[in-house]
């Protein structure tokens, strides 16, 4: 049997939030594309993203709206290079 993957699910009232753990950078890129069949339906998906510097306050925010599948791809190309730079960090 594999190791168990880490999510936290946080529930309030505007939304629900899903935590992944920065290493299983598998299971983040899939659940990005399995965003994909709503894009290829005709509905954008907006992108909201953050991110802090390991062991510093300064933190980067960007939201970007998608329409396409190369879009989404390229977020996940982003997305995994942006992890291979914070776990080099720590």
């Amino acid at each position: 049997m594999k190791k168990a993957k880490n999510v936290t699910i946080r529930i309030n009232g505007k939304g629900l939030s899903i935590e992944l753990d920065m290493y299983d950078d598998d299971v983040i890129v899939n659940m990005i594309n399995s965003l994909d069949p709503f894009i290829q339906e005709g509905f954008p998906i907006r992108i909201i993203q953050t991110s802090t510097q390991a062991l510093s306050k300064s933190q980067s925010f960007s939201s970007r709206v998608l329409s396409r599948t190369e879009e989404l791809s390229a977020l996940a190309d982003d997305l995994k290079r942006l992890l291979r730079i914070q776990k080099g960090r720590l």
